[in-house]
C-alpha cells in the first residue's frame, strides 16, 4: 500500500542511504572535485535532524519500505522550495517523485503561496525533463524581478544550475 507521510527519525538512517545512492548519478557529471564542492552523497542523519526546523520531509512507502524523499518549506509568503526531492534508482519513472510534488504543490496552496521553486544542475537532463514533464518552467534572471517570482532569490542565481518554478494559483 502507497503512503505519503512525514518520517520519524527511525527513518533517518534508510532516507540517508536513499538519497546517496540516488545523488550518485551526479558523478557523471561533475568532476570529484565539483563532487566534493557540492557535497554529492554526503548526506548524514544529522543534515536532516538540524534542517527539521526549517524544512518539511515527506517520505513515500509502499508496503512499509521508503521509496522517495523529499523536503521544502515556506521560503516567504508567496514562494514553496523544494530544497531534495529523490526516488530511489531502480524505481524511478514510476510516478512516486510527481506525487511529492503534487504534495508539496498542496502544501503551497494551504500556505497561499503563489509558486513552488527549486534548483538543478543543467547537466542533470534526467531531472529537468522530470521538472519539464511535470509542470513546472525555467525561471529566467529577468522573471526574478517580477511577481510572483520577484522574492525566490536574495541573491543573483547559482552558475551553471536552473531555477524552475510553477504558479500554483
Amino acid at each position: 500500500m502507497l503512503k505519503i507521510f512525514q518520517p520519524n527519525k527511525k527513518d533517518y538512517k534508510e532516507i540517508v542511504n536513499l538519497v546517496n545512492e540516488a545523488d550518485c548519478v551526479f558523478f557523471d557529471i561533475y568532476t570529484k572535485n565539483e563532487a566534493v564542492i557540492v557535497g554529492v552523497s554526503c548526506l548524514v542523519e544529522e543534515d536532516l535532524i538540524l534542517g527539521e526546523k526549517a524544512k518539511k520531509y515527506l517520505i513515500l512507502s509502499v508496503d512499509n519500505e521508503i521509496l522517495a524523499f523529499a523536503s521544502f518549506c515556506l521560503k516567504n509568503e508567496q514562494t514553496v522550495w523544494i530544497s531534495s526531492l529523490y526516488v530511489k534508482v531502480d524505481l524511478q519513472r514510476k510516478g512516486y517523485g510527481s506525487k511529492l510534488l503534487t504534495v508539496s504543490e498542496d502544501f503551497a496552496l494551504k500556505n497561499k503561496a503563489k509558486v513552488v521553486v527549486l534548483e538543478t544542475e543543467k547537466k542533470a537532463e534526467w531531472s529537468v525533463n522530470f521538472y519539464l514533464k511535470n509542470g513546472y518552467k525555467k525561471i529566467i534572471k529577468n522573471d526574478l524581478a517580477k511577481f510572483p517570482f520577484n522574492k525566490v532569490l536574495k541573491k543573483s542565481p547559482v552558475p551553471n544550475r536552473y531555477i524552475f518554478g510553477k504558479r500554483i494559483v
